[in-house]
């Protein structure tokens, strides 16, 4: 087994509907590419039920999608107001499209926070035209502004195909002016089913330079920038340069899993494979029954023997089957024969001082596992930190209390060196929280 069982996910991506009021030209949604377009929407029924399992089985995050989860208002709301009131962290994916002031008003109300919509370009034409809807442009814009203006957090996500690739930098650039502060840009990744997707698909050499206009973006205009899926580590060899591409893994099946309008239950909303369905399955059972996610069988075995493989994941199994027909094969941006010129960059601890003084997080996710206990604060509500049980005590016996690194080591039992490396793990994790 390459990777740990956890009890159940981390996170759930929940599509409430199949539904969608834009036709993109890079839909990942399998069924959007079907000749039989039955819509399937999630009933009150199920997601009662689905809601249930989600608090039992103590999943940190739900995101609400779709189709458009937008056009399933009141089923949205009910599932939003249930989990938050159970301090289960909830966002919503959607085109904002549909976006009211009284909808932006629920939703805050209700305690949602953070939007992410999509968008295609700077340019209203290429937009509507990868939208494949007239004024589609004009609706997104006009709903981020309406939830900013709420005080609701909108983050945007552009998918990059031959028609956007150049707008990376104006495009970020426009959504900043609107008060967005987060901003991702990822290739688009072919749906199971699309016919010769092969005309949409960028070149690795348009991938990497998306990811030098990220990098402007961060560097130039101060936006926080990244991607949303995984991307092999030779397929760009850089992973200094790319920090927000580099720390990310493909999660599906290992912390992640995604629930279709139809309660089939996958491991990614990329993937049609199907583990139960929430109609008739346990949701426990069906994320125990991913275990060819987890144990190697879908990696090709040149990643599997890599030295970088901790530092990369192998890139995305659903790219692979889609390009060549074989889970198993490599990813088709991939380039093995370059592992031996990458230098891994490991994320690096900074030092706290031996005089500063910290209090425990008060607003930690926790979650008892067979390897530890998981601790995540929202910001990395999706990459928990990982503390062994006595480390989880000591934290424990810390928490309302003001206390600094000598405390910490008097009462763990540890030299003031450990205490200050112990104690900058923590704080980079965000399990203590430094205070003055």
């Amino acid at each position: 087994m390459l990777y740990h069982v956890l009890s159940a996910p981390i996170t759930c991506q929940v599509e409430l509907t199949s539904a969608c009021n834009n036709s993109c030209l890079y839909c990942y949604n399998h069924w959007r590419h079907c000749s039989d377009t039955t819509q399937t929407s999630i009933s009150a029924e199920m997601l009662e039920r689905l809601v249930d399992q989600i608090i039992d089985c103590r999943i940190f995050q739900v995101i609400f999608t779709g189709g458009e989860c937008m056009l399933e208002k009141r089923t949205l709301f009910r599932g939003l107001e249930r989990l938050i009131e159970r301090g289960v962290s909830c966002t919503v994916n959607s085109n904002l499209t549909t976006m009211t002031e009284e909808d932006a008003r629920a939703l805050y109300k209700i305690g949602v926070r953070g939007i992410l919509t999509s968008i295609c370009s700077h340019d209203r034409e290429t937009h509507d035209l990868i939208n494949q809807r007239a004024g589609a442009f004009d609706e997104t814009l006009r709903g981020i502004r309406i939830s900013i203006d709420t005080g609701i957090s909108v983050a945007a996500s552009m998918v990059l195909i031959k028609q956007n690739v150049k707008d990376v930098v104006p495009t970020g650039i426009i959504l900043k002016g609107l008060g967005v502060r987060q901003f991702f840009a990822t290739k688009a990744s072919p749906p199971l089913n699309a016919v010769d997707f092969s005309k949409l698909m960028i070149t690795r050499e348009e991938m990497v330079a998306s990811m030098d206009d990220l990098c402007v973006l961060q560097r130039e205009h101060g936006l926080h920038v990244g991607i949303l899926e995984c991307y092999s580590l030779c397929s760009y060899g850089a992973p200094g340069k790319y920090p927000f591409v580099s720390e990310r893994r493909c999660s599906a099946g290992i912390t992640t899993c995604t629930i279709g309008s139809d309660g089939n239950i996958r491991p990614c909303s990329h993937s049609d494979k199907t583990y139960g369905n929430i109609k008739t399955t346990c949701l426990l059972a069906s994320w125990n029954a991913m275990s060819d996610q987890r144990d190697g069988t879908l990696l090709p075995h040149v990643c599997k023997s890599c030295s970088l493989f901790a530092d990369c994941s192998g890139g995305c199994r659903v790219d692979a089957f889609c390009c060549s027909g074989r889970y198993d094969a490599i990813d088709p941006y991939a380039r093995p024969k370059t592992v031996q010129t990458i230098v891994s960059t490991r994320r690096q601890t900074q030092m706290v001082e031996a005089s500063q003084w910290f209090e425990v997080n008060a607003d930690l996710h926790t979650r008892k596992e067979s390897i530890g206990v998981l601790c995540a604060d929202q910001t990395l509500i999706g990459t928990p930190a990982i503390l062994t049980d006595d480390t989880y005590e000591l934290v424990v016996l810390f928490k309302g209390k003001r206390f600094n690194v000598e405390e910490v080591s008097a009462v763990a039992g540890i030299s003031q060196d450990d205490s200050v490396t112990l104690c900058s793990a923590l704080v980079r994790d965000k399990v203590f929280v430094p205070v003055s």
